[in-house]
């Protein structure tokens, strides 16, 4: 690995920037935090889907870019509905301790570089498959 790190995210965080600044494909809700960026996107079928990009490190020689989108809270959606979809080949569901349910998926960063095809179709797929699993489930576009 010749990039470090901090490169990578530094390069991964601003092509994420740049890319949802064109308003037609949606808008950065909150670049504040240095490991952390929230998009909102514009999802073909005139819905929105938001989704957190994080920096996660697991030791000093394994870093992940996890993408995260809230899809529905406990009390609205049943464990077996949310587990019964776990079965898609990108992403798969988590419960907070809030009791808030995210579709998740992580990409180990040491094989990234902005831009990175593997990362645009892993978010692309992932706003997409979010949204829809908040549509079937909950019937809402909360997030």
């Amino acid at each position: 690995m010749s990039a470090t790190f901090d490169e990578i995210w530094a390069e991964l965080r601003d092509w994420v920037v740049a890319f949802f600044a064109d308003e037609r494909i949606g808008s950065v809700r909150d670049a504040s935090l240095r490991d952390s960026i929230t998009v909102l996107a514009h999802v073909p079928n005139g819905r929105q889907q938001q989704m957190r990009i994080s920096r996660v490190r697991v030791n000093p020689d394994d870093e992940w870019v996890e993408l995260a989108a809230v899809v529905g809270l406990e009390r609205v959606l049943g464990h077996r509905a949310a587990l019964v979809q776990n079965q898609a080949v990108v992403g798969h569901f988590a419960l907070d301790e809030n009791g808030t349910y995210l579709y998740r998926h992580t990409l180990q960063m040491k094989y990234l570089a902005a831009p990175s095809d593997q990362f645009e179709v892993t978010l692309a797929r992932m706003l997409s498959l979010s949204d829809y699993f908040e549509q079937q489930l909950t019937g809402q576009d909360n997030w």
